[in-house]
């Protein structure tokens, strides 16, 4: 399924590049493909994307060059994306506490997941949770 993603996200970043005049070649492309791997496997510890251009050999400048150009966004950006993916998901199917979930995520403080998940997507995680049960 990780393989069949990856490929899903990479078509997408097609798409995306053509609409936006945004490209990148065949090296970036496997680039792009290592990195969203490592953000999949680090995304709860790791945030910052010094950790991902030591990990890729490359300076976190040229990753974030690399990622803008391919798909609009920088590294720091995909990993929030990816750990928001992952908090809507736990928010949507499971019934733990926000505190449970924050702790799960990586954050040392409820106030702090809450400000971050209200920054990012304009609701606090109790309303995104009433959100998605009011839909059902």
């Amino acid at each position: 399924i990780q393989n069949y993603l990856s490929v899903l996200l990479l078509y997408a970043g097609e798409c995306h590049k053509e609409q936006n005049g945004l490209s990148c070649d065949l090296n970036e492309s496997r680039l792009l493909i290592k990195l969203k791997e490592l953000i999949n496997s680090y995304y709860l510890n790791h945030r910052e994307p010094v950790f991902y251009g030591k990990k890729l050999g490359i300076s976190p400048r040229r990753l974030n060059e690399v990622c803008r150009s391919a798909t609009g966004k920088g590294v720091y950006e995909l990993v929030v994306d990816r750990l928001l993916s992952e908090c809507e998901f736990l928010l949507t199917v499971q019934a733990k506490p926000v505190k449970e979930i924050c702790f799960e995520m990586g954050f040392t403080d409820p106030a702090n997941f809450t400000t971050f998940f209200k920054k990012h997507r304009g609701m606090t995680p109790i309303e995104f949770r009433g959100l998605v049960s009011a839909a059902r």
